[in-house]
């Protein structure tokens, strides 16, 4: 991911300070242009940033520090994923960076689902930013958890998780989360040792696939680890970042047909609302 033009969707709140936070901070790191827009009902348009009613969104952005960047704002109103979808499509946007907390009022009022659900048809990247504020860092993502379940998705983020660690020269970390040990497991005598020998087995092989999706050049840039351990995804994930004070999360958000969205929840959107 090398963006040339960042969106950064907000509401004018302290969740929304924070992304435009981190999205300023983007923006310098990789000298990109930044814009910004504030979301809010009614019929669909888009207000120029010098129309009476986005003043508040001028106030807004006065209150960081925008020296040195190409900034842009704008109003948009209308389905905030639509919306903010068409935005991105017009400016070609390389990255949307949006905070975890969407929206206060309707369908996006939950942790993490006002961003997944622009990932899901944004063309670029999506950074959904936590509320916390913004990273000591100078725009590098140098600790990348990099979560994977081997599917087509996680490829497509292990590519974008290689490409930050080799800009940044730091760690990243490949984690393959187990389901656990059967039910009705033995836990003495011949059978659980060979479980146990079975498990570590399997550690080892997966461990050997993930270092196998890296190309070889990659170790060169950054330090990359494994890491397998047994548990529930979303907890072992958000644990596993917790205990490595990642400062970013790659995963890839896998396709689901409309009863899947119904009846379970993605481990990215558990992550995400953690």
């Amino acid at each position: 991911m090398n963006p040339n033009v960042i969106l950064c969707p907000i509401e004018l709140s302290a969740s929304g300070k924070s992304a435009l936070l981190h999205a300023a901070e983007l923006a310098r790191w990789y000298d990109a242009e930044l814009h910004v827009a504030n979301l809010r009902g009614g019929r669909a348009r888009r207000q120029a940033s010098n129309e009476p009613s986005s003043t508040g969104l001028s106030s807004f952005i006065d209150g960081i520090d925008t020296d040195g960047l190409r900034l842009t704002s704008v109003v948009l109103t209308g389905d905030p994923v639509r919306a903010v979808t068409e935005h991105a499509k017009l400016i070609a946007a390389d990255l949307v960076v949006v905070p975890r907390h969407g929206r206060r009022f309707g369908a996006y009022w939950r942790p993490g689902v006002y961003a997944r659900d622009l990932a899901r048809v944004l063309p670029c990247s999506t950074l959904a930013v936590p509320d916390a504020g913004p990273r000591d860092a100078n725009g590098a993502f140098v600790n990348i958890l990099y979560p994977t379940d081997f599917s087509a998705a996680s490829a497509a983020a292990l590519r974008q998780a290689l490409v930050l660690a080799q800009q940044s020269g730091g760690t990243l970390t490949l984690l393959h989360v187990l389901d656990g040990f059967p039910y009705e497991t033995p836990y003495s005598g011949g059978a659980a040792f060979r479980l146990i020998g079975g498990y570590r087995a399997q550690v080892d092989r997966i461990s050997r696939e993930m270092r196998n999706a890296v190309p070889s050049d990659a170790f060169n840039w950054c330090h990359i680890d494994t890491v397998v351990v047994s548990g529930v995804a979303h907890r072992t994930i958000v644990a596993t970042a917790s205990e490595l004070k990642s400062d970013l999360i790659v995963m890839g958000l896998p396709e689901r047909s409309g009863i899947d969205r119904v009846m379970m929840a993605s481990t990215a959107t558990r992550v995400l609302r953690s």
